[in-house]
């Protein structure tokens, strides 16, 4: 593909002239493109009927000008040597292009139209004038073909006999006539936990039923079923009831709960009435330049911290605990700023309120920032909400507090009534050694109940399978008791090895709360290798669907595309899957910035918090094998390396 130069003969009207009808179109090889509405026709070369033709039905305005411009280049010379010409482009150059071209529209939300303008056509150009844009419908068949490339990457990958457990996030995107679902997949490869999109499908509805059967044709198609036993989701009844019709593990994203509890908490006609006086003024901030360079000026003079506060958005908690923290750091300015514009300040009882409100939703923002991070995994989820209703049990009574720390235990009570007593949690946090035997999260029989009935369910999976075994004498074991006779020798085995794991927490010493399980499990692979195994059924979980629910927003093609008539919703498909390919991180509810702009630094981290309140567990932990010193002043935190 290449561009015909200005003294190519294609351009050439008859010797000596050039019609300057060629003047208001892009021109490639074989078509050329109209630079004000880009409709194309085929380059005739030596022909401008068809290009006149053009000009009088679709821009006849523009008809007078051209006919001035022909007649004062009657007489011109062509262009003389020192003209550039064009270099013919290969088909490899021409592919490349066009593939980088398709990767900015989905990967920074370009829309398509603009890639058809005559502005994006001559900037092209500065850079390759051999380059011709393609047209929507070419750049759109070129995403499907990329799209097609990286499902088959999906799909080898998950398909390979290394990839045992697999669990799903999903989430949905709405419009008027149709939903979108998104569907990533978590799964450990040569010792790696991995995080991918796996695909996209519609659906006209929200039924479950109907949830249901595109998911069931997805996996299907990925060669997966088998796979896949864990689903979190988003928390919609209609959801939930799919992934449970389709006989796998339901498990509700974490990040969603809290989102629940705080909502219903802020439903308070004082909470609501300095929230939205806050709002008001944050807006005005936000959208009025001139308020917000005084804005800036106050907090200048005051040496405060420059940060703009953000505006809080409708159903996401999080973006009011953001809008308290950025009016508390620089309260003298903004009150100053509300009283100076002669706008409604906050009264003291507000103010008191307002600090009240942000101690109690700290531990909330802390935790669901753990939730969201891209190594989180299922089993954070019971040990976090059980510090969390340990420290809003610490909140003062009160007022302010009064007005809502009730009403915040018993909700984190009822909507984490399920999770405090799930069996699949409570298994999950047995297999992450930060949290395991601890006794602030359970109980030294519920631990004991779990160890029991994990190894009763590996006796029932042998049990299919049966082997004439030997049967050696039965072993004791101070914590554990045997409990089936089927293959002893491989439960018996189990047994030693979760024994041996909990001696090594309870008296030796345990990973802390901030470092990484995997790593943990990758060095500790020979001494507890049946262990290892089974924990990447639990650790593959995400505590969050947020990594899912984020994929609409990050793409960015479904805002800036959908109103294009070009984008079909198997081109937002394509562009959805080629986008999330490249990007290997997750992006989190609360970024590292913004730490450093509400003074959370690494020492402040929520982890610090957690491990204090594990600690008080430990000097009660009694020896269970051992009446002996020898554990008592082991540390309980050495460095990840030392173990």
């Amino acid at each position: 593909m290449f561009l015909p130069s200005s003294t190519s003969p294609f351009l050439l009207r008859k010797r000596g002239m050039r019609s300057v009808v060629w003047d208001e179109f892009d021109i490639g090889d074989e078509v050329v493109f109209c630079k004000r509405c880009r409709r194309s026709y085929k380059n005739k070369r030596w022909g401008t009927s068809h290009l006149w033709s053009h000009m009088r039905t679709y821009h006849p305005e523009e008809l007078p000008r051209l006919g001035q411009n022909q007649q004062e280049v009657e007489d011109k010379k062509l262009p003389n040597e020192n003209v550039p010409t064009s270099t013919k482009m290969t088909n490899d150059g021409w592919n490349l292009s066009t593939e980088l071209l398709v990767k900015l529209v989905a990967g920074c939300g370009v829309s398509v139209d603009v890639t058809q303008s005559r502005e994006f056509s001559e900037y092209s150009r500065s850079l390759n004038k051999d380059y011709t844009v393609p047209s929507a419908n070419t750049l759109m068949t070129k995403a499907e073909e990329m799209a097609s490339e990286v499902q088959k990457e999906i799909k080898d990958t998950l398909g390979d006999e290394k990839v045992a457990d697999i669990a799903l996030t999903t989430d949905s995107w709405t419009s008027r006539n149709v939903t979108m679902h998104v569907l990533t997949g978590h799964f450990f490869n040569e010792g790696q936990r991995c995080n991918k999109i796996l695909d996209v499908f519609t659906t006209e509805t929200q039924e479950a039923d109907t949830i249901k059967e595109g998911l069931e044709c997805l996996l299907n198609e990925l060669e997966i079923r088998s796979k896949v036993s864990v689903v979190v989701h988003n928390g919609t009844a209609n959801g939930e009831k799919a992934v449970t019709d389709m006989g796998l593990r339901s498990v509700p994203c974490a990040s969603n709960l809290l989102d629940l509890i705080v909502q219903r908490t802020l439903r308070v006609e004082a909470i609501e009435n300095v929230r939205n006086k806050m709002k008001r003024c944050v807006q005005r901030l936000d959208r009025t330049e001139s308020y917000r360079d005084k804005y800036q000026r106050y907090y200048t003079e005051k040496s405060l911290p420059k940060a703009i506060p953000t505006d809080d958005v409708q159903n996401r908690w999080n973006s009011f605990f953001q809008m308290l923290s950025d009016v508390e750091t620089s309260f003298v300015a903004y009150n100053e700023m509300l009283e100076n514009e002669g706008l409604e300040a906050l009264s003291e009882e507000e103010r008191e309120l307002m600090k009240s409100l942000r101690l109690a939703l700290e531990p909330f923002n802390r935790i669901a920032r753990t939730f969201s991070a891209s190594d989180s995994t299922v089993s954070l989820v019971l040990p976090w909400l059980k510090y969390l209703l340990h420290e809003l049990s610490q909140l003062p009574t009160e007022p302010p507090f009064s007005l809502f720390s009730q009403d915040l235990c018993q909700n984190v009570e009822q909507y984490c009534a399920e999770i405090f007593s799930s069996a699949y949690l409570q298994k999950a946090s047995l297999f992450d050694p930060r949290f395991a035997f601890n006794h602030q999260i359970l109980t030294e029989e519920e631990w004991s109940n779990t160890v029991l009935q994990i190894v009763a369910e590996e006796a029932a999976k042998k049990q299919a399978t049966p082997k004439i075994i030997k049967e050696e004498p039965k072993k004791e074991f101070s914590f554990f008791s045997s409990p089936s006779q089927i293959h002893r020798r491989t439960t018996d085995s189990l047994k030693l090895e979760f024994e041996n794991y909990r001696q090594r927490l309870v008296h030796d010493f345990r990973p802390e709360v901030n470092s990484v399980v995997f790593d943990w499990w990758a060095a500790h692979k020979t001494l507890y290798p049946t262990l290892e195994k089974m924990s990447r059924r639990f650790l593959c979980v995400p505590a969050s669907s947020c990594d899912a629910e984020r994929i609409f927003s990050s793409a960015g093609i479904l805002d800036s595309n959908k109103k294009s008539s070009l984008l079909s919703l198997s081109s937002a498909r394509s562009l959805l899957l080629i986008a999330m390919s490249n990007k290997e991180d997750r992006e989190l509810i609360w970024s590292l910035d913004m730490d450093e702009r509400h003074g959370y630094g690494a020492s402040q981290d929520a982890s610090e918090s957690l491990e204090a309140y594990q600690e008080e567990a430990y000097d009660d932990q009694s020896d269970y094998d051992d009446d002996t010193d020898e554990y008592k002043h082991i540390p309980k935190d050495l460095p990840l390396s030392d173990l």
